[in-house]
């Protein structure tokens, strides 16, 4: 159990002897050694999950942000973390996740997670902006489908006419006789 217990204290320090700011090389570390970084305590686990949820963020793997945020989100409720690295972490966490769904272009997602956001938090700038930026692209997938029916329909009248000029009525005086 104590040598377990080292061989995952040392992933611990490996992990945070990385810079802070490489997060490519942080998200290969932790996907490499998930076996070490299992052995962790509670706590230490917890805060090694969300520094590679931040660190998948940052580097842009926002689908697999997504399917790896929800327990860490839990998590922080449920151990009643408040801050992380000197920031709202619950808040920063659904602010990311709602700017992850926002690049996959699920705009509507986005926009539930926000609208949550700024009931938390009126002042909070960032996700007010990211909500109307939803709000817009989601009203613009409205007019570009709108769109794409009238050109689907407008082609399907210039084919009716151009198969009843064509083929119809050349033909149409030798069919009645």
């Amino acid at each position: 159990q104590i040598s377990k217990m080292s061989y995952g204290r040392r992933a611990y320090f490996e992990y945070y002897s990385l810079e802070h700011s490489a997060y490519r090389e942080k998200v290969r570390y932790y996907e490499e050694n998930q076996d070490k970084i299992g052995l962790l305590d509670p706590e230490e686990k917890i805060e090694l999950d969300i520094d590679y949820c931040l660190s998948l963020f940052e580097v842009g793997r926002y689908q697999r942000f997504l399917q790896k945020i929800d327990p860490v989100i839990e998590d922080v409720i449920y151990e009643n973390i408040f801050e992380y690295m000197s920031e709202r972490i619950y808040e920063s966490l659904l602010f990311k996740k709602s700017a992850c769904y926002y690049n996959l272009a699920q705009y509507k997602e986005a926009e539930k997670i926000l609208i949550q956001l700024v009931r938390l938090d009126k002042n909070h700038k960032e996700a007010s902006t990211l909500l109307a930026l939803c709000k817009r692209k989601s009203a613009r997938d409205l007019f570009v489908m709108f769109k794409a029916m009238a050109i689907v329909t407008l082609f399907m009248a210039i084919s009716i006419t151009f198969a009843r000029i064509i083929l119809i009525e050349p033909f149409y005086d030798q069919y009645l006789e």
